[in-house]
């Protein structure tokens, strides 16, 4: 906390909360779970350098806990509550809609979900019919909130359910890129930054963007994947994903008016030609590549910069606009 505080970032704590009886109160019934799901709370913390880890059991808990720990700071602290309901599994959508009965629809800030589908690609698997049928569903119940998708990942494990390290990082980008797309998820974060152990055959050893401690944090392309697509979309407006056979392409427009197109296929490779008024192209790691009308597609993304950008697979299909 120390290091984000000298970087000018803030730090996010999430507290399962869980009620081991019954709500006392209204106020503690509003964040009453029962089975249906679980809320968290952010945390966003200015000065404390001190991570606290404990289990709380209700609302009341946590604010006299924290409220002890900073009444004894002598540092100005600002802290945001966000009440969280949400929940994974097969299941998901009804446990959110039970958190909702339960709570009310005004006690959620936003609805998390993990939809985790490694190794499967994101688009293999229907990620965005996923999270947008789960959104259909908390709308339906009167959820108001978002989706916060407060866990994704590939781990790099070796054995069943693992990805080599260029699978992960190509996931990561398409991810990011198909989730923005639905316009019902407000954040991602990804599972998770640094590999948790050594075991290099277990999964929840090897999640992390970066390598463990002992290499020294060495990054993965996963990492370097990821900040690419933040510097070639920031400050960029979403505007759609267009998918025509197994290209798939989504358009950002920055403040100037020149877009930014990130393209990619479902893992095979496909020729398209290109169109528009093509300024500059760039890999999935960020390299500059050669300003053609002619590209080969592949599964790690490439964004295109320029404007009125288009492109056109060889073999025709159906396509579908996503906005």
């Amino acid at each position: 906390m120390a290091g984000a505080k000298r970087s000018g970032a803030s730090g996010h704590i999430f507290l399962g909360l869980r009620c081991a009886q019954p709500p006392a109160t209204d106020t503690e019934a509003r964040f009453h779970l029962d089975k249906a799901g679980y809320f968290a709370c952010k945390l966003d913390l200015l000065a404390d350098d001190r991570a606290i880890e404990t289990e709380v059991f209700h609302l009341a808990a946590l604010l006299e806990l924290w409220s002890e720990d900073l009444l004894d700071s002598k540092t100005s602290v600002r802290s945001d509550f966000a009440g969280i309901g949400g929940e994974y599994g097969l299941h998901c959508a009804e446990n959110i809609v039970g958190s909702l009965g339960t709570a009310g629809t005004d006690a959620m800030d936003a609805w998390s979900i993990h939809p985790y589908r490694y190794p499967r690609g994101p688009e293999e698997s229907d990620l965005i019919g996923e999270v947008t049928r789960i959104a259909d569903r908390v709308a339906e119940a009167g959820g108001r909130g978002k989706a916060w998708i407060t866990e994704i990942g590939w781990p790099t494990h070796r054995g069943p359910g693992g990805s080599d390290e260029a699978a992960q990082a190509r996931y990561c980008v398409r991810t990011h890129v198909l989730l923005k797309s639905t316009g019902v998820v407000e954040k991602i974060f990804w599972y998770d930054f640094k590999d948790d152990g050594l075991n290099r055959r277990y999964n929840e050893h090897n999640f992390g963007l970066i390598h463990h401690q002992h290499f020294n944090c060495a990054p993965k392309p996963g990492i370097v994947a990821l900040s690419v697509l933040i510097r070639m979309t920031a400050a960029a407006k979403f505007e759609t994903l267009r998918h025509t056979g197994n290209v798939w392409s989504a358009v950002y427009r920055k403040s100037d008016g020149r877009e930014v197109m990130v393209a990619w296929t479902d893992d095979e490779t496909a020729s398209v030609t290109l169109s528009g008024q093509a300024e500059a192209i760039f890999n999935m790691m960020g390299n500059s590549q050669p300003v053609s009308t002619s590209i080969e597609l592949t599964g790690d993304p490439v964004y295109i910069v320029g404007k009125e950008l288009k492109i056109q697979t060889n073999t025709r299909s159906s396509e579908k606009d996503q906005p």
